[in-house]
């Protein structure tokens, strides 16, 4: 229900405008409510790192800006563990590395690297 960095978080647009403030105090970045993919569980739908974002193959090109211009990276969709969407369900990572599911796929490896910053 929350994908947050060191720059911002996203948080389920069902959690209330007086829950995101007390986000707002916890993670001492800005807070947005919303979806992606119309999904709310966005820490399912993506991850995000300071270097780079990945999130559900159904984000539109707009939600992709959106969610650059709030976490201040680049955003890229893609899968993992064979082809599953909810890629914050499948691994988890910092700006130091990732660690993924051991169903994930060398291409999907190669696209999670290139999203999260680590590859160039």
């Amino acid at each position: 229900l929350i994908l947050v960095n060191d720059k911002a978080a996203l948080i389920s647009a069902k959690f209330t405008r007086e829950e995101a403030k007390q986000f707002e105090d916890i993670f001492d970045v800005e807070v947005e409510r919303g979806i992606i993919a119309n999904y709310h569980a966005v820490g399912s739908i993506g991850v995000v790192t300071n270097k780079g974002g990945l999130v559900h193959p159904e984000a539109t090109d707009e939600e992709l800006e959106w969610l650059e211009s709030l976490f201040k990276v680049d955003f890229y969709v893609g899968t993992a563990n064979m082809g599953v969407p909810f890629v914050g369900s499948c691994m988890i990572a910092n700006s130091s590395g990732v660690v993924v599911g051991h169903l994930t796929t060398g291409p999907e490896i190669v696209k999670i690297e290139e999203a999260l910053g680590f590859l160039g």
